[in-house]
């Protein structure tokens, strides 16, 4: 109802009303999301006791959720989602702040060409989780390294060389008579 009285008439006394009800709801970072709003001045020229107001709310509000501060050691952009829902693009030295319900929370990250990369964090009510976002250098397959091509080459070739050389190898060790078809084994003499 006060987001419909809301969407009609923008007022500041409906944000905040709206802002109790969601904090009742346990709603809590869109009643965050509504009191920024209402600090900035969206909904009316907010006085210096509102203001007051709102930034004691969020203050109670902030220590009944967890932060998660995500940063990276890439160079490049990072695509953050926290329980399948995007929150931002980190770099660098940057720190990508996200507030969230207490509890356990999965982050995918992805990078250019990387694999994604999961992490499962405990976020705990008023605290700070830290994260830190680093992939492992991917390891080449062992097929798509120069020393294992060389050796499958010299196998085969050393295998290919065996099988045209050992049966043209002369054969000394025995004498065949041509008149009567006699094998004969010589023996050499050492």
């Amino acid at each position: 109802l006060f987001r419909r009285s809301l969407q009609l008439e923008l007022r500041c006394e409906t944000a905040w009303n709206l802002t109790l009800a969601l904090r009742a709801t346990n709603e809590l970072i869109e009643a965050i999301s509504t009191l920024d709003e209402l600090r900035d001045g969206r909904y009316c020229e907010p006085s210096e006791e509102l203001i007051a107001d709102v930034e004691a709310m969020r203050r109670e509000l902030e220590g009944r959720l967890a932060t998660l501060v995500i940063t990276t050691s890439q160079s490049g952009e990072v695509e953050v989602e926290v329980d399948s829902n995007g929150i931002g693009v980190v770099s660098g030295e940057e720190r990508l702040e996200h507030l969230t319900t207490p509890g356990e929370h999965r982050i995918v990250a992805r990078s250019g060409d990387l694999s994604p990369l999961e992490r499962v964090v405990e976020g705990m009510a008023g605290e700070t989780a830290e994260v830190t976002l680093s992939w492992e250098p991917r390891r080449r397959p062992v097929w798509r390294r120069a020393w294992f091509w060389v050796l499958i080459s010299s196998t085969v070739v050393t295998g290919v060389a065996l099988a045209i050389a050992l049966p043209l190898r002369e054969r000394d060790d025995y004498y065949v008579d041509d008149v009567w078809g006699n094998i004969y084994a010589l023996s050499r003499e050492r």
